[in-house]
């Protein structure tokens, strides 16, 4: 087979959730790949250093800067169907939401959330407006569309019923949605005490604490998390420190900011940044807990990181999460603080709570896995070009 991946959007670190999925589709295609298959990447250059070289693997740069979203669009809309005639592509993987609307052959396109339809307030404006526009195009076109999570697919279902029913039957719909869930990068694992002494040392990492890991943007619901560990650390005398990972993505850095010194937390909150993939497992490895706050997620691929790492979980009630982690993570109403705080409270002080979650979270998160993610995408790009020849 000879396939395009359209990876324009793999502009510039640091890496959201998508950007981390775009790699591991690459990844896992890659490893799928037969003796007369051939890929042809759609990539920014500077994007290159970090995804697979391999003989079979061609990668092809914009002829013009694409940082900027109008002209990714651009180049993707009208340059990229005639590069796809060039390079002889039979099938388009496009891992970020998009693809070619005017596309000479047939695209599947991974859809990873819709929160910028269903939850617009979590998303910057031209956010809103572009895949406003585009989505309901996507959902006409596409071949087939590959999400995370039942969660994903069902929202889109429900979206397209009240919102474009007449373009779009709800059957056929359905029927070109694959769920695929994501894996988790075999890098995050359990170190042993030595690891983890050296990476306290070398990272300057705090003796006792509880970890975000996130770009910081008004979805995760940083703030209830601070309020929580606030008020945990507070009422039981607890000694962590809490550790928020991440860089800044909607502007509400300065607003936590603000809330932290207002509750005079600052000797208790360290803001650690962009954290390397070299370093961020020991950043899992070494916390007593993680949270995960967020009020919306397609997915939620940091849970599985830490559970992974042998880190117990306190996440978000919502529905996604509930899919995802099963019973391996203790969930909570994003709105609830005391509930918040008692259970932050339980897994710091109760040495069998953390016990029991860590080995339910490591046993869950075994349940993910890029290469099975990528035999099963495989097996849906292989469908559409079967059908395609039919």
């Amino acid at each position: 087979m000879r396939l395009g991946i359209d990876a324009l959007h793999l502009t510039s670190a640091p890496h959201s959730g998508v950007h981390i999925a775009t790699r591991g589709i690459i990844t896992s295609l890659a490893a799928r790949a037969c003796s007369d298959d051939s890929f042809v990447i759609y990539v920014p250059r500077k994007a290159m250093i970090e995804l697979p070289k391999l003989p079979f693997i061609k990668y092809i740069s914009p002829f013009f800067p694409i940082r900027f979203r109008p002209f990714r669009t651009l180049w993707q809309q009208f340059f990229l169907p005639k590069r796809l005639v060039r390079d002889n592509i039979e099938v388009l993987n496009s891992p970020c939401y998009m693809t070619p609307f005017n596309s000479p052959i047939p695209s599947v396109v991974h859809v990873h959330d819709i929160l910028a339809l269903t939850h617009p307030k979590f998303c910057k404006l031209l956010n809103r407006v572009h895949y406003k526009l585009l989505l309901p195009i996507v959902f006409r076109t596409a071949a087939s569309i590959v999400v995370p999570t039942a969660f994903v697919k069902d929202s889109i279902l429900d979206w397209a019923y009240h919102n474009i029913k007449e373009s779009v039957s709800s059957s056929s719909l359905s029927s070109r949605i694959q769920v695929i869930p994501w894996g988790v990068d075999t890098r995050f694992r359990v170190f042993s005490a030595k690891d983890k002494r050296e990476a306290r040392e070398r990272l300057n990492l705090p003796e006792s604490y509880v970890l975000l890991v996130s770009r910081l943007e008004p979805k995760k619901n940083f703030s209830l998390a601070i309020r929580a560990f606030f008020a945990a650390v507070h009422s039981r005398n607890l000694p962590h420190k809490l550790l928020i990972a991440g860089p800044c993505g909607f502007g509400v850095d300065h607003i936590l900011r603000q809330e932290v010194h207002s509750l005079n937390l600052s000797d208790r909150v360290e803001w650690r940044g962009f954290v390397s993939d070299v370093d961020l497992p020991y950043y899992y490895a070494c916390a007593d807990l993680f949270l995960f706050p967020s009020f919306a997620e397609g997915f939620g691929i940091p849970v599985l990181e830490s559970m992974q790492s042998g880190t117990p979980v306190i996440g978000s009630d919502i529905g996604t999460l509930r899919e995802v982690c099963g019973d391996a993570a203790c969930l909570v109403s994003v709105n609830h603080l005391s509930g918040w705080r008692e259970c932050i409270e339980n897994f710091l002080l109760d040495e069998n709570v953390r016990t029991e979650y860590i080995s339910r979270g490591i046993c869950r998160s075994m349940e993910y896995s890029w290469d099975v993610f990528g035999v099963r995408l495989w097996e849906t790009i292989s469908s559409v070009k079967r059908r395609l020849m039919i």
